[in-house]
């Protein structure tokens, strides 16, 4: 019994070091955005709290800007065709992603073929100084004019539909278990 008390004791120490617990987890999202809509994916690299740009390790975005057309932005691991701007304001719980849209010059540009090129993409903006040039909110653009949809506040902007534990919490539980079956041969 008190080999499972160690075990569990050091399990709640490596979880409160707030070391990553799941190696990816997929957020999933779907917007109308003025007389478009954006729907798809990010993925992060299972950190809980404020993310950073190294966090974000993918994303699958589809756009319709109506008028404009459609386009799927495919990051890192989904096909690559276009590029991420960040400069905070997305923080990530076990539930869903949020993003303070009012942070000041913060950012999330989501950007095909590059950064800079002025069509397909997909945007949380803070001021308006990031992509969605008239104030706090989701821009997405296509081949047609900026589409925006006004937000305010700390918001949810994505909830989790899967996550993939981390090889050392698999290797943790693994650990776990023999302990328990050790404690219980030698009370046999």
């Amino acid at each position: 019994m008190k080999r499972i008390a160690a075990i569990a004791g050091m399990f709640l120490v490596w979880i409160s070091t707030g070391q990553t617990v799941f190696a990816n987890t997929v957020y999933s999202f779907g917007y109308a955005v003025s007389t478009g809509y954006a729907n798809g994916s990010i993925t992060t690299d299972g950190t809980i709290g404020a993310l950073s740009s190294s966090n974000i390790v993918d994303w699958n975005i589809q756009l319709n800007g109506t008028p404009g057309g459609s386009f799927t932005l495919r990051g890192p691991l989904s096909g690559t065709n276009s590029a991420l701007f960040y400069n905070g304001g997305l923080a990530s719980s076990a539930t869903d992603l949020t993003f303070n849209f009012s942070l000041p010059g913060g950012g999330a540009l989501f950007q095909n073929p590059s950064i800079g090129s002025g069509i397909n993409y997909f945007c949380f903006d803070t001021d308006g100084s990031f992509c969605t040039a008239s104030g706090s909110g989701i821009g997405l653009r296509t081949d047609g004019p900026l589409l925006v949809s006004p937000k305010e506040g700390n918001q949810s902007v994505a909830a989790v539909s899967s996550s993939v534990p981390a090889p050392a919490t698999i290797a943790l539980l693994g650990l776990g278990l023999v302990g328990v079956g050790a404690a219980r041969r030698k009370q046999a």
